[in-house]
């Protein structure tokens, strides 16, 4: 190719768009967008975007106005802010339960229930004994997403095995049903937080209610059902 057809065809790749030799001797890409405006490169979290060469920058225009082409295109500040809503969002559904469990009991101390009262101390208490006592040590740092129905049936076949403190020959031992209880309310929370698409549906041992306050909300929590054994739906 001859040095005029060369020239012929840069020019026919730079008729859409613009390149600029920047004082740094690095290149600026510009091109009118959709919106009728005239963008200048800039990365996808919405900074200030240069070339090393020439070539570089016509390669990211012509990517750009591939993008167009297709209906792909966003405005930088548009697609910065969806990809950080993106990033914040499975950041969160990566929560480890320990860490989520703990923003669940400040969320329950503080704040008010269906009544516009808080819950008793006597309560929150009891709710975190069973987080601190058997959750946390149990699931730690796994994250919220991963706690399944295998993983709640081992730790039930666990509690299961801890003799009864009050009658060591009891079938129940008043410890599994609370915990399970406290579990599944963490959990659809979590589904209501759009960590986890609903709360795993298991079978909880109809024992002895875990302690509430006389305001408590029966829908907030799955006690006090009649059947010996119930199906948590997990719907939220």
């Amino acid at each position: 190719m001859s040095t005029q057809e060369r020239e012929k065809s840069a020019k026919k790749r730079e008729a859409w768009g613009r390149l600029r030799k920047l004082p740094s001797g690095r290149w600026q890409a510009r091109y009118p967008g959709p919106d009728g405006e005239m963008h200048t490169a800039r990365t996808d979290d919405d900074k200030p975007l240069t070339f090393m060469t020439k070539t570089d920058a016509r390669t990211w225009l012509a990517g750009v106005h591939t993008k167009i082409a297709r209906e792909l295109w966003e405005p930088p500040a548009v697609l910065a802010a969806r990809l950080r809503a993106e990033a914040e969002a499975d950041e969160a559904r990566s929560i480890g339960f320990a860490e989520y469990s703990e923003r669940w009991i400040e969320m329950i101390r503080t704040r008010p229930g269906r009544s516009g009262k808080r819950r008793a101390a006597g309560t929150v208490r009891s709710y975190q004994s069973k987080v601190t006592g058997y959750l946390v040590p149990e699931f730690g740092d796994t994250p919220i997403r991963d706690i399944d129905v295998t993983r709640i049936n081992e730790m039930t076949d666990r509690l299961d095995k801890i003799p009864s403190p009050l009658n060591p020959k009891s079938k129940f031992n008043c410890i599994t049903q609370p915990v399970l209880i406290v579990l599944m309310m963490i959990l659809r929370q979590a589904a209501r937080d759009s960590i986890i698409s609903a709360a795993p549906n298991i079978s909880i041992p109809k024992q002895t209610s875990v302690r509430h306050d006389a305001d408590h909300d029966p829908d907030e929590d799955v006690a006090g059902l009649s059947d010996k054994r119930w199906i948590w739906s997990g719907g939220h």
